[in-house]
């Protein structure tokens, strides 16, 4: 599977960080509500005061297809692209920007102003220091842009699906770009490390699924995502880690004091956590005024019942 998946080389770039033109990048959409009348008229204003060529760019990720698309309404123009299936949203929006760019260096007018939906992008590109080659490449190219060719290119921010006729041409265009044949373009390393977690995940659930452990009856599914910090204070986290694992001091005090395993002395039964939280008759009454779920994994889950 990774043999078939060209990976974008590291480059440096060509131009001297302090020395790069970057072009003029207007978030000011970005303080108005999406889909309020304020956000579709300041878009209306900076798209008709601007005596400029307008390009649109979008990207498109579905199951198992990634595209890109660039659109120049003036020119009745569209450029698609469909990426390798591996390659992420974030570098399909990329993609459709360097597109952009590649059609202002061919092409002999000088003002351009590009809209795309990708806040991320836009960020990234004015960032002095990208880890990812494709904004390195992006921003020598919009130097190249500048300096050489004399452009004024201007960059803009919309929110998408609040009805900007052109916005939605380009996302729909992006949709279509993933009936074309792929183009076995090189990908960023970044978008490699998904598939590299979630095959190794795979694997790891699979042992997971073989084991006997106690911790396996409360978190039966190895969580793909980090979890989150719990919200809890330290000895509420303790108290939950041992019942996840079902070692207490009332269950497994046995072992350090070298006798005989203890037993239930109601229900007279092998003495486990999920014993007394979910069978016991002891504590019958307890559970239903808690409300405790009947299934460790939603117990653990449930940090008010714990």
């Amino acid at each position: 599977m990774l043999k078939e998946i060209k990976i974008k080389q590291e480059i440096i770039s060509e131009v001297a960080p302090w020395t790069m033109k970057i072009p003029e990048i207007d978030l000011s959409i970005t303080k108005y509500e999406k889909n309020t009348e304020e956000c579709k008229i300041k878009y209306e204003i900076i798209e008709t005061n601007q005596n400029c060529i307008a390009i649109y760019t979008d990207g498109s990720k579905k199951a198992n297809s990634t595209s890109s698309a660039v659109g120049i309404p003036s020119k009745k123009h569209t450029i698609l692209q469909h990426l390798p299936q591996y390659a992420s949203i974030y570098t399909a929006e990329l993609t459709a920007i360097e597109m952009a760019l590649n059609y202002i260096i061919r092409n002999n007018n000088t003002k351009y102003i590009i809209f795309t939906d990708s806040l991320s992008s836009l960020i990234a590109i004015k960032h002095h220091r990208p880890n990812n080659p494709l904004i390195i490449v992006i921003q020598n190219l919009i130097h190249q842009n500048i300096i050489t060719n004399n452009n004024n290119i201007n960059k803009v921010w919309v929110p998408s699906h609040i009805g900007i006729k052109e916005n939605e041409k380009a996302d729909t265009a992006a949709n279509l770009a993933h009936g074309l044949p792929i183009s076995n373009i090189p990908i960023p390393f970044t978008d490699i490390k998904t598939i590299i977690k979630g095959y190794t995940n795979s694997l790891w659930q699979q042992g997971w699924n073989e084991t006997k452990k106690f911790l396996k009856i409360s978190t039966p599914k190895i969580p793909f995502k980090e979890l989150k910090n719990i919200n809890m204070p330290r000895l509420h986290q303790t108290v939950v880690n041992k019942i996840k694992i079902g070692h207490t001091k009332i269950t497994h005090s046995w072992i350090l004091e070298k006798i005989k395993q203890k037993n239930c002395e109601t229900c007279r039964t092998k003495l486990t956590v999920h014993h007394i939280i979910l069978e016991c008759i002891k504590y019958s009454d307890q559970r239903k005024r808690h409300n405790i779920p009947t299934n460790m994994q939603e117990v653990v889950l449930n940090q008010m019942n714990i």
